[in-house]
């Protein structure tokens, strides 16, 4: 980890590598934060010829459609109150499927161990308590991808992760619906990592 110092997610923004969100160059970046500050609307050409388009900002987080099916959003916590960590959660959509991936950065850009700071949950998380083993089998079954979709809520300690996995369809619906549980699963920064808050539905 970096030393700490006072920072804001449009500084880190100004200063990311390409390397991180390689459709955004340096002058894209600048121009979104330039139309924001100017009530513009933030929508740049990026580097596929595609439009990117800045859609929130505020001392803490960010928020850009990416693509014309991804978003990106950046949200800084601060590890032990003091050292800064930027959460990156980069959204793809396809076929009405979203499928989130977190990662995790310091200060400079350097990608941090995202292991050591947030357990991913996985399918077993989102299964609801109490089933029979011929019911946690069927839930398996009807889920052939492990897709999540990551989001960050309005309380700024927190993220919330939806199963979308599962594709529900004809009298398959109510059955799936009724083995998972009904609310994303809730993350919440404590200060050195994100945990599960307890009693969720």
């Amino acid at each position: 980890m970096s030393v700490a110092y006072a920072i804001d997610v449009r500084d880190m923004f100004i200063a990311m590598p390409d390397s991180v969100l390689p459709l955004l160059s340096g002058i894209n970046r600048l121009d979104m934060l330039d139309f924001h500050d100017s009530g513009m609307k933030s929508v740049v050409r990026n580097r596929l010829e595609g439009n990117s388009e800045l859609m929130e900002i505020d001392s803490n987080s960010m928020r850009i459609r990416y693509t014309g099916n991804s978003e990106v959003a950046i949200r800084l916590y601060y590890y032990k109150d003091s050292v800064p960590v930027a959460c990156l959660v980069h959204t793809v959509t396809s076929n009405g499927l979203s499928d989130s991936r977190v990662n995790f950065y310091d200060s400079n850009w350097n990608r941090l161990d995202g292991s050591r700071l947030l357990r991913i949950p996985t399918l077993e998380d989102f299964i609801r308590d109490g089933l029979s083993r011929d019911s946690v089998s069927y839930v398996h079954r009807m889920s052939p991808v492990n897709s999540i979709k990551v989001r960050f809520t309005d309380n700024p300690e927190q993220m919330e992760f939806e199963y979308t996995g599962i594709r529900f369809t004809g009298e398959d619906s109510l059955r799936c619906a009724s083995c998972l549980k009904p609310d994303p699963l809730l993350y919440e920064w404590n200060g050195k990592r994100f945990t599960l808050l307890k009693n969720q539905k």
